[in-house]
């Protein structure tokens, strides 16, 4: 055997235990003489490892549907698939059989009914497959693969696994706590529950579905409505239908305006009383917040001198005091003018809040002046001859504070130059200047300037006919410059006196007081004009 010793035999002539591999056996006679005859052999080879099998597709123990299952292979759907290997390479076929549990039925090739098992032969050896639609598999339930391998021996080789058919679609998930209504949206989070060994997909406002866990959170969201949705995927591949919660985002705080006071507004008792609509002496204004509405307006009053707050009676309070106001998109509280102990800046801020808790703050600082003003200074301006009234000539009233242009005349914002007329009055040595409008039908409300002196011997007009006088206004002074005299004025003056000015009360300083009629002796002795 295989050139090794020569040795007496009888037929037959068992050997045992011989290697893998190619083996020549050799067998010659002898006869009594001893004479040896030529040999005559025979080679052969013994293949002794079996081949293997693997299956690589369905994975053992998973469940499939329909769809999972077909997408398995490389090969086309509704394969199952895998290799083969023999040590010797004398690999002659790989074939498989099904069976499935519920019934203990194999395949044979049309439908489960065989009681015996049935190999069938697959296509390809060390890569291979075999077609087995999805819809072969008459209920969901377990299914047993064989495959085997064969060599040119008939040795076998075998791989097995399990799968499950599931075509079952899990339940619907619910949705265990998430938001409702309308939030803020900062960070908006859902849990869920659902089929034991489920996985879930979620997804917000119909964008794509994506594989997720519960908690599920969001980030900032845009302000409206939003929809999230939830759904269980089973280890098949089957998607159950969906749950849903909609709710609404509002990440933006209250827009709110204070319609009364103004700011810088100047106020006294009955001006402040009168700010808002009906007139109770209260402070007023409006808010609005899409979508979820404003649920309260608050205000809080400092007063500047004492940096004290409104407690809702008087300002004593140390710190911040906010109080609730009347109404949300229209609102107001009640704070008559006598609240305010003394003149001076009070700031006035209003914070409105929405439903869901953002908030924003607007802040008004205001003045209340209960003080009138009064004539504090007289100027003159001589423009050709000294102490004679001319064209051109200008003089200059000065109060405590500033009055509104309107009180004097209608309409006026005090920025242009106003024509009026200038009327003067003959009164021996006490001659007396007053103010009338451009058509010297209406006095204005700047009093009456007596100059102490003589400086017309009879009545004069200066801007009509002619070029007009005008008016001007600068903070708190106003100036009036002479235009051209009804008639020649020969009178000059002989003596320096001390003019006096009556201011007139219908000139109102910004807050809406009246001026008052107190005299002001011009405090130096001069020639006017």
């Amino acid at each position: 055997m295989d050139a090794g010793v020569w040795a007496t035999c009888t037929a037959p002539v068992a050997y045992t235990g011989l290697s893998a591999g190619s083996h020549t056996f050799g067998v010659r006679a002898t006869d009594t003489a001893g004479n040896i005859s030529a040999a005559t052999t025979h080679t052969w080879t013994v293949d002794a490892g079996l081949p293997s099998a693997n299956i690589s597709f369905p994975d053992a123990g998973r469940p499939y549907n329909d769809a999972t299952y077909s997408a398995g292979c490389s090969t086309p759907a509704g394969d199952i698939c895998g290799t083969a290997s023999d040590p010797q390479g004398n690999l002659t076929g790989v074939d498989v059989s099904i069976q499935r549990a519920g019934t203990s039925l194999y395949w044979n090739g049309s439908s489960f009914s065989s009681t015996t098992e049935v190999f069938l032969p697959a296509t390809g050896t060390t890569s291979w497959s075999y077609a087995i639609a999805p819809t072969s598999f008459p209920a969901e339930g377990s299914y047993t693969f064989r495959a085997r391998a064969t060599d040119g021996v008939g040795l076998h080789g075998f791989d097995t696994l399990s799968l499950t058919i599931d075509r079952t679609a899990p339940t619907t998930p619910a949705i265990t706590s998430g938001p409702t209504g309308t939030t803020a949206g900062s960070a908006d989070s859902f849990s869920f529950t659902g089929e034991t060994g489920a996985g879930f997909e979620c997804h917000l406002d119909a964008i794509t579905w994506t594989s997720c866990t519960s908690p599920k959170t969001y980030g900032t969201l845009a302000n409206g409505s939003h929809t999230f949705e939830v759904r269980a995927i089973d280890g098949a591949g089957n998607t159950g239908a969906s749950t849903s919660r909609t709710w609404t985002v509002d990440a933006t705080a209250p827009t709110i305006g204070t319609t009364f006071p103004d700011t810088g507004g100047r106020y006294n008792n009955t001006t402040y009383d009168a700010g808002c609509v009906p007139a109770t002496g209260d402070i007023c204004g409006t808010a609005s917040d899409t979508p979820s509405g404003v649920s309260k307006v608050e205000i809080s009053v400092q007063r500047a001198s004492t940096g004290l707050y409104l407690t809702g009676t008087t300002f004593t309070a140390a710190s911040q005091n906010w109080i609730t106001a009347t109404g949300t998109t229209s609102w107001s509280y009640a704070l008559a003018a006598t609240s305010f102990p003394a003149d001076g800046t009070y700031t006035l801020v209003v914070r409105a809040t929405d439903a869901v808790g953002n908030a924003n703050t607007t802040s008004t600082a205001f003045i209340i002046d209960r003080i009138k003003p009064t004539g504090v200074g007289f100027t003159t301006n001589n423009f050709s001859t000294p102490r004679k009234l001319e064209a051109g000539d200008t003089y200059t009233l000065t109060y405590s504070e500033a009055v509104a242009p309107a009180s004097i005349i209608a309409g006026w914002n005090g920025l242009t130059t106003k024509n009026v007329v200038v009327r003067a009055a003959n009164s021996s040595s006490k001659d007396k200047l007053t103010i009338y409008d451009a058509t010297n039908t209406t006095l204005l409300p700047l009093g009456t300037v007596n100059l102490r002196g003589n400086y017309v011997s009879q009545a004069r007009t200066f801007g009509l006919p002619g070029t007009p006088s005008t008016l001007t206004m600068s903070g708190s002074s106003l100036t009036i410059t002479l235009g051209t005299p009804s008639a020649t004025i020969t009178t000059v003056a002989t003596a320096a006196a001390n003019a006096t000015w009556t201011p007139a009360i219908g000139a109102t300083d910004l807050a809406g007081n009246a001026a008052a009629t107190t005299i002001y002796t011009e405090n130096d002795l001069d020639n006017d004009f």
